[in-house]
């Protein structure tokens, strides 16, 4: 359509739906606001005339129908000249003329796009804020720096309790409290300085507290882009439910990998059951070979060791929070690890290592470290199906600038542990995912694509973190940093029993032992004997009781966490009930059923938390920091 008949398309709608509009209120000389009045008056009898004359007028009135359509057919071409683009437009003269009356005036304005848009945007604006699922509200930036509430929707009227109307023109400080106010406050400079925010944060409100994820957008005043900012707009979401169901998912993933990873659980615990059985069952055979038996015995406990370790792991990888921190050397640990994987990777491997003078010590769990490392060699193995260079590092590094440092790495002194082979690398796509849970490469049933994840989250939560760097065709590098031992004074001493001071005897002290395991109460109740004490055994909580009511029959009370009926923690309530100051150790394989107990259930209940297994030093430790006299070592 040319322009001319686009315009001429346009006016006449517009002039269409006026004389509609006006039409419905009976105003039709009003709002046709035509410039030849005598087109306004001829154009409509002329049409009446020619309508209805064969109907309802007499037949001399039909011949007047003609001569009144030519009259207003000229009109009409007068007029069209005139509204036609070389004439005066009838936008132009919208434009012109005066503006509309006071409310309750008869005039009509034509429509104007231009004009209507505004309009059609506030009523937009304004259904969405008053339907929205978040709390929104508007805040107005005073000339003095203060932040005033405007408007808030009815969400936020329901979450704060009060109406948009009564908390109009007040301050965060006003409206919420000093505490919280003033945190919305900060939350605001802040916006304003870093030019917009977005930020998570927990609140404390009558349904517990809530996880809420905030957006803050400055505006500047329309006929002021350049100046500061006036106004801004927030926006307040409960993300708790969907953070709980998000972590419900992760948690239903890991134990869903458990089936995967049960054949080489199995695996672990089945060569320590063997060890233990192989050592026990010649320490039966050779009872009089004190040397023997002491060699074996270590082996024994050196089991014992693996399987907790197998355990902890297993922990980690369904909680995530079972972590025992622990000051390690690093270079001890790397150089141990050469020795095995030397022995199990193919002979077309070779494992060397790079370790510098003066390593200092780490500070994490050392099995997960052991563990994680372990993993990442295996994952260089299967890269390198050919055979190649595996190298296990590590360095001292001090991180300055928390932009140079890969995320979550903050500043400080690490060690960062060094993975690297010769394989065939990852192109860019690969490694974007790398760590993602459950992504692997491998082929079915030979990965579960959780190794780097696990890895990486055991960094994290040690305070360290985790790099990929790879390059297809030339091999792959993966680093970890972990946080630095502030040790106090030289090295680490060994963690055996040469390194524990010899206690003095017991001296006949009463500890009652309470575990419902017969096994269990049987070996600790031998091992506290051997030591100087005399150890008391109980199957559960009925059965201590009557004990723990004798006054003066009990000196200590060791418990076992998970038990029928009455659990440790309350059992140990109600023994200090009776004998207010009795101290008592918890035993537990579990420390999560200790640990997720509410600060209520805890507040007036004193006690020591021990992770099973426990070894007879620390448990000797224990006691002799709870007694007054300590425990002698167990022979």
């Amino acid at each position: 359509m040319s322009p001319a008949l686009s315009s001429l398309a346009t006016s006449r709608h517009l002039r269409l739906q006026t004389l509609f509009q006006c039409g419905r209120r009976f105003r039709w000389m009003r709002a046709v606001r035509l410039r030849l009045p005598v087109t306004a008056v001829l154009l409509p009898t002329a049409i009446l005339f020619a309508a209805a004359s064969p109907h309802l007028l007499p037949p001399g009135y039909a011949r007047l129908a003609l001569p009144l359509l030519a009259i207003a057919a000229t009109a009409l071409i007068a007029e069209l000249v005139v509204t036609l683009p070389w004439g005066r437009p009838v936008e132009a003269e919208a434009e012109e003329a005066p503006d509309a009356g006071p409310a309750g005036s008869d005039a009509v304005p034509i429509p104007n796009q231009a004009d209507a848009a505004p309009a059609l945007t506030e009523l937009r604006y304004r259904a969405f804020f008053d339907h929205a699922e978040d709390s929104l509200c508007d805040i107005e930036i005073t000339p003095d720096g203060r932040f005033l509430c405007l408007d808030i929707n009815p969400h936020a009227e329901a979450v704060i309790g009060k109406t948009a109307a009564s908390i109009r023109g007040q301050t965060p400080e006003q409206i919420l409290g000093p505490e919280a106010g003033g945190r919305i406050a900060a939350a605001l400079r802040r916006c304003v300085a870093q030019n917009g925010l977005r930020y998570e944060e927990i609140w404390q409100t009558v349904r517990g507290p809530r996880l809420t994820d905030t957006i803050m957008v400055p505006l500047r005043a329309p006929d002021a882009p350049s100046g500061p900012y006036a106004r801004i707009l927030c926006s307040i979401r409960d993300i708790t439910d969907r953070r709980q169901l998000e972590t419900q998912v992760a948690q239903g993933q890991r134990l869903q990998a458990l089936g995967q990873l049960a054949g080489g659980i199995a695996h672990d615990f089945n060569n320590v059951l063997q060890a233990v059985e192989g050592a026990v069952s010649l320490i039966e055979r050779r009872a009089g070979d004190a040397e023997s038996v002491r060699r074996l015995a270590r082996s024994v406990l050196d089991a014992a060791a693996r399987g907790s370790s197998i355990t902890r792991r297993l922990l980690t990888f369904t909680r995530g929070n079972e972590l025992r921190s622990e000051a390690f050397g690093a270079a001890e640990l790397v150089r141990g690890l050469r020795e095995v994987l030397a022995s199990t990777l193919e002979a077309n491997i070779a494992v060397r290592i790079d370790l510098p003078e003066d390593l200092p010590l780490v500070q994490a769990d050392k099995s997960l470290v052991e563990t994680a490392l372990v993993n990442l060699a295996t994952n260089a193995r299967d890269a390198m199906p050919r055979g190649g260079t595996l190298t296990l590092g590590a360095w001292a590094e001090t991180v300055d600038d928390e932009a140079q440092a890969p995320p979550p790495l903050r500043p400080g002194a690490y060690v960062r542990f060094e993975v690297s082979d010769t394989g065939h690398g990852m192109d860019a796509a690969t490694l974007a995912h790398a760590t993602e849970p459950f992504f692997t490469t491998k082929p079915r049933g030979q990965g579960t694509g959780l190794g780097l994840s696990i890895a990486r989250g055991f960094a994290e939560q040690s305070g360290g973190a985790l790099a990929i760097a790879s390059v297809r065709g030339q091999g792959t590098t993966i680093s970890i940093w972990l946080p630095q031992a502030r040790a106090a004074g030289g090295a680490a001493r060994a963690d055996g029993p040469e390194a524990a001071e010899p206690p003095a005897p017991a001296d006949g002290r009463r500890v009652l032992v309470v575990d419902d395991d017969p096994l269990v109460c049987e070996t600790v109740s031998e091992t506290l004997q051997t030591a100087g004490y005399v150890a008391l055994c109980a199957g559960d909580a009925e059965a201590a009781l009557p004990m723990l009511r004798r006054t003066g029959e009990v000196d200590l009370l060791l418990t076992d966490f998970s038990m029928p009926g009455m659990n440790g923690v309350d059992l140990i309530k109600e023994a200090q009930r009776l004998n207010p100051g009795l101290p008592a150790i918890v035993m537990t394989g579990y420390a999560g059923d200790v640990e997720g107990l509410s600060s209520e259930a805890t507040a007036h209940t004193r006690f020591v938390l021990l992770r099973k297994p426990v070894s007879a030093r620390a448990l000797f430790a224990q006691l002799a920091t709870l007694l007054p006299e300590p425990a002698a070592p167990m022979r």
